[in-house]
């Protein structure tokens, strides 16, 4: 059973997860810049396809972005749901190139932030944006989700947050 996190400041509590979210997820999912190399600088090692589709509660998790970090910490991959809640690729070292095979320990973030225009944000709803997802696999240093990414690789992955 998953329980609740209270913050003694509700309100800075909230505040303060909201903003390390939004910052994981420009992070991770590149806010629009061109695809990052999240392993970039690191010996390349060969990669394979990685894609499938990300649900909690049995229901798709759609806009959402994952990382996946190897249990050594040194390789960051990453990715992003579509609107049905699959993701196609994962990115090690280039854009949609896979990820080596190994253990993974899995972060899924959704962020409020819409960006309607060029550099213009949608205005954040009344009572402010919650996210479906509970904050705990929303960072790479909480999170308990983890998958093995075999040597053949894995395209119908699923990752089920509770």
């Amino acid at each position: 059973m998953i329980g609740h996190l209270r913050s003694r400041q509700p309100v800075a509590g909230a505040a303060c997860m909201l903003l390390a979210t939004v910052g994981v997820v420009a992070n991770v999912s590149g806010c629009g810049r061109p695809a990052a190399t999240p392993s970039a600088g690191m010996p390349r090692q060969g990669t394979v396809p990685v894609a499938g589709t990300v649900r909690h509660r049995g229901q798709p998790v759609a806009n959402a972005s994952l990382a996946m970090q190897s249990a050594d910490g040194t390789i960051l991959a990453r990715g992003r749901t579509d609107a049905a809640g699959a993701f196609g690729a994962v990115s090690t070292y280039g854009t949609d190139d896979g990820v080596p095979p190994g253990r993974y320990r899995v972060m899924v973030a959704v962020s409020g932030t819409q960006e309607i225009e060029p550099g213009v944000l949608a205005p954040e709803p009344p009572g402010g944006f919650v996210s479906p997802i509970p904050r705990k696999y929303a960072s790479l240093d909480t999170t308990d989700l983890e998958v093995e990414i075999a040597a053949g690789g894995a395209t119908d992955l699923v990752i089920d947050v509770p």
